[in-house]
């Protein structure tokens, strides 16, 4: 029997399990959301799965937010970097990838914008990097040990009964880079 994991696929013929990235994105934008930011911003790509479903559920759910979306062609670095100067006008972010992130870090860097005073920053992934970035980066962690347990425990184990999907929420890592 075949097992996919974060397959996005659809169809009850295999074991799946999946990550619910919406939860934790909209985990983290409730805790922007909570440090007082009324004016948020999504950075990314429309298709990255989960995040725009978090974004707006998050906004939904606090009343009088002002949200955006900024566009980015790709989810690395450069992209991060580029999409600062329309970030300001914002005074918390949320980015697709943690790399987006520490992109827009360098962008803060050189033109003296303070994180998280003027723009409180999060992210997705929980990349190495952003642990050690100044301040460390607030993000979103997949449920990797979870998966990986259960993906091992589906492989040893006989085939037995429906297929199954199993889905494990994402969690929120606090950092230093939405409240100092």
């Amino acid at each position: 029997r075949f097992l996919f994991i974060d397959g996005e696929l659809s169809g009850d013929g295999y074991d799946r399990i999946e990550t619910d990235r919406t939860s934790g994105v909209a985990a983290a934008v409730t805790e922007l959301i909570r440090a007082g930011r009324r004016r948020i911003v999504r950075v990314g790509m429309d298709g990255a799965v989960g995040r725009r479903a978090g974004f707006e559920q998050a906004v939904a759910a606090a009343g009088e937010i002002t949200s955006g979306f900024i566009a980015t062609e790709g989810l690395e670095f450069a992209d991060g970097f580029t999409a600062g100067d329309a970030i300001i006008a914002f005074g918390a972010v949320f980015f697709d990838t943690d790399r987006m992130a520490l992109g827009f870090y360098r962008y803060a860097s050189e033109r003296g914008v303070t994180i998280p005073e003027k723009v409180a920053v999060a992210g997705f992934d929980d990349d190495a990097a952003g642990a050690f970035a100044i301040p460390a980066l607030t993000t979103v962690a997949h449920p990797d040990a979870e998966t990986v347990a259960r993906a091992v425990e589906k492989i040893l184990s006989p085939a037995e009964g429906a297929p199954e999907l199993v889905v494990y929420p994402a969690r929120l890592v606090r950092r230093e880079s939405i409240s100092s």
